[in-house]
């Protein structure tokens, strides 16, 4: 029997709340709940299998489907759970989060920087320049930790367009400096720590090196990993920052800030045509890996909040993502 995650309800619960009043809301989590806790029999077989949209869990009947995986079907399943609540999950709100852990740790330590670099850098293609410097950190601690060294100096990182072009190349080489010194920082402050995974807890946790090796050695289920770094690079996450210290100085990262943002403005968002920004100005840490380029744009997009429309040749960029990216490349699906 399908059972609604408690999570789910308690979402569509307070969702419901803010928009419709009290009454509305507890009418909408009890019709949930009825339905998605009524068994449901199959006509064709007679077992109490049948699912939500009408077929059977049951090997040899004629309405018998196999389990649909893929990020377009958990979003057709929230939808059927939810309704109108499932377009607002894994978007950061006041007080919390929802479903945030829908999405992988990288991204939605993406939104909430991106939520808190709001509330002091207005020019959104300043903000693109010093996500991507925050990109590559991937933890939240040390991310946060960059974006308290950023917030130190905020009256210069976000001196206006206009004013930072009349004071030419030194204002970029000031940014580049402010960057490399709160990457210096955050490593003196994450030398002696590490990321425990937690694989059956589902969670991570900062730890000092010492316990950490302790832990990841004595017992099953626990990994240690950089704690300023993607665990899927070779490299830390501060030597790919310092990587693109000098497009900082030279100005390529601000020429790439204001380029995708009035793309944005005036066309939308695609990975092709963003994608071309990048390589047109051969940004040093993305200029050979097109899978690095599409997975550093996605990130970028699930910041943005933004809706991105996938062509044919958006489908074969984000394909290359791998099995997970390409079944969410479903025409029907709306949200990358």
């Amino acid at each position: 029997m399908h059972r609604p995650d408690a999570r789910l309800v308690m979402l569509a619960y307070r969702l419901d709340a803010t928009r419709e009043g009290w009454s509305s809301s507890l009418w909408r989590i009890s019709e949930v709940l009825a339905r998605a806790l009524m068994p449901r029999k199959c006509p064709e077989c007679n077992a109490r299998t049948q699912r939500a949209d009408g077929t059977c869990r049951t090997a040899g009947c004629p309405k018998f489907r196999l389990a649909q995986v893929g990020c377009h079907w958990q979003q057709r399943r929230r939808e059927r759970l939810l309704g109108g609540a499932a377009d607002r999950a894994g978007v950061y709100v006041v007080g919390g989060s929802a479903l945030t852990l829908l999405h992988r740790h990288d991204i939605r330590v993406g939104i909430a920087s991106g939520m808190f670099l709001k509330t002091f850098v207005p020019d959104r293609s300043r903000r693109i320049e010093m996500l991507m410097m925050l990109y590559p950190a991937y933890w939240r601690w040390s991310t946060r930790d960059l974006v308290i060294a950023m917030h130190e100096h905020r009256e210069e990182l976000t001196v206006p367009s206009a004013d930072a072009a009349a004071s030419g190349a030194s204002a970029a080489s000031r940014r580049a400096d402010i960057y490399a010194a709160a990457l210096d920082k955050v490593e003196a402050t994450m030398r002696d720590k590490q990321v425990v995974g937690y694989r059956d807890e589902h969670r991570v946790a900062l730890l000092q090196r010492s316990e950490a090796r302790r832990i990841t050695c004595s017992e099953e289920g626990r990994f240690g990993y950089h704690p300023i770094s993607n665990p899927a690079s070779r490299r830390t996450g501060a030597s790919e920052a310092r990587i693109l210290l000098p497009d900082v100085r030279s100005g390529k990262l601000e020429r790439v800030g204001k380029a995708l943002d009035q793309q944005w403005a005036a066309s939308g968002a695609t990975y092709k045509h963003s994608q071309e920004v990048l390589v047109k100005e051969s940004i040093s840490l993305w200029k050979t890996a097109d899978y690095n380029r599409i997975r550093f744009l996605r990130w970028l997009f699930k910041f943005q909040g933004m809706s991105v429309e996938i062509d044919p040749e958006g489908v074969d960029l984000v394909k290359g993502m791998g099995a997970g990216a390409e079944k969410g490349c479903d025409p029907r699906a709306r949200r990358h």
